[in-house]
């Protein structure tokens, strides 16, 4: 059974692009754009009103790019796939789950975009339209975009560290080793899940339940 990993997409995101803009866009993104146009900028961004107004504004128009190289957050600087020899890995083994476009390919093109999963009931639209059949899921998500899909067989993968005695969440350091562990994934080639349980970096092992850091 083929592997797929899950990764949410990121807030930063590259501007620009030479890809041709969209010739057809998926009915979701279009009821959202619908959405979108008729929402209150203040309700609906948190930050940057006005780029984003314009941005989504242009979605139709506007240059694209692969998805993989979109997205700019912090997970995909540290996955750093530009650098990466086995990039064939991530465009086979990994889907990306956007707000405005849903599950996307790593080399699929996008505009850029603004747009959270958890506003104008993104997840919700989306859900129907994205169920992984005949795949085992390692499952990145964060809980936002796991409403967004659903998927038969697969794991959810945790980051976790010590904190006052008690097992937390890794928090922010976490999209670091989280953009770690996939880019270590495509350098072994790893295609069977047991394989990936031997992840160990920055201090980060698998105890059973997390790749946990005790220090």
């Amino acid at each position: 059974m083929k592997l797929i990993v899950l990764l949410p997409p990121s807030e930063g995101k590259t501007d620009g692009g030479t890809g041709k803009p969209f010739s057809e866009l998926h009915p979701v993104t279009l009821e959202l754009l619908g959405r979108i146009a008729k929402s209150d900028p203040e309700k609906l961004y948190s930050a940057r009103k006005q780029e984003a107004e314009k941005l989504n504004a242009a979605v139709q128009k506007a240059p694209t790019m692969p998805a993989i190289e979109r997205y700019s957050g912090v997970v995909y600087d540290a996955l750093s796939y530009e650098t990466l020899e086995n990039k064939k890995w991530i465009e086979e083994h990994v889907r990306i789950v956007s707000g405005l476009f849903g599950l996307v390919t790593p080399k699929q093109l996008i505009p850029n975009y603004k747009l959270p999963i958890t506003k104008l009931s993104a997840a919700k639209l989306w859900l129907p339209h994205q169920h992984l059949k005949d795949y085992f899921v390692i499952d990145l998500l964060p809980k936002a975009h796991k409403k967004a899909v659903s998927y038969d067989e697969g794991v959810e993968i945790e980051f976790t560290r010590m904190r006052n005695g008690k097992t937390v969440s890794a928090g922010h350091a976490g999209k670091t080793i989280k953009g770690k562990f996939v880019r270590w994934m495509a350098e072994h080639n790893i295609s069977e899940v047991d394989d990936m349980y031997a992840f160990a970096e920055d201090g980060y092992s698998w105890n059973g339940k997390s790749f946990h850091k005790n220090k």
